[in-house]
């Protein structure tokens, strides 16, 4: 009788570094830089605000997930946030990502943490998808943005000074 290898979520380490640049880049640009920043704030971390975990199996590794606890934004009180998560293209509708969602918010948990945050594009189908079968829903905030190209052009003759 053959039986399965369990899945197994586990706390990044510096090792992981080159699967999670791999995994990222399936999704757009490689982007090496930001990723060793990442991990560099994520090892050096003391305060235990910074988490990663990945998710592997049979030694390949699958995904993984980063966040941080946040108190900054307009009041709000801490609050976990999701930076990131991927699962490799080969592995997707698996569950990897919901199991790696769970692993992070009982992380947040454990640090006193009662709501987790995160920020999805608005035409990202998959990902509001995604973000909705694991419990989320629409918060109490508002993104805002400015395109600072535009409102400099329309501001470049006015006047900055007030009277």
């Amino acid at each position: 009788m053959k039986t399965k290898t369990p899945l197994k979520v586990r706390a990044i380490q510096k090792e992981d570094l080159p699967h999670i640049i791999a995994i990222d880049g399936q999704y757009g640009e490689v982007k090496e830089e930001y990723w060793q920043n990442r991990l560099n704030d994520y090892l050096e971390d003391q305060k235990n605000r910074i988490f990663g975990f990945c998710a592997e199996k049979e030694g390949i590794f699958l995904g993984y997930i980063w966040g941080e606890i946040r108190a900054w934004e307009f009041g709000s009180p801490p609050c976990g946030w999701i930076y990131s998560v991927a699962v490799h293209k080969d592995f997707h509708q698996q569950g990897i990502g919901f199991l790696l969602c769970q692993k992070i918010a009982k992380a947040f948990y454990q640090q006193g943490i009662t709501s987790v945050r995160t920020m999805v594009k608005r035409d990202s189908l998959e990902m509001l998808r995604f973000f909705r079968s694991c419990g989320f829903q629409a918060g109490p905030f508002i993104e805002l943005e400015l395109n600072l190209s535009s409102a400099q052009d329309s501001h470049d003759n006015e006047q900055t000074e007030l009277e």
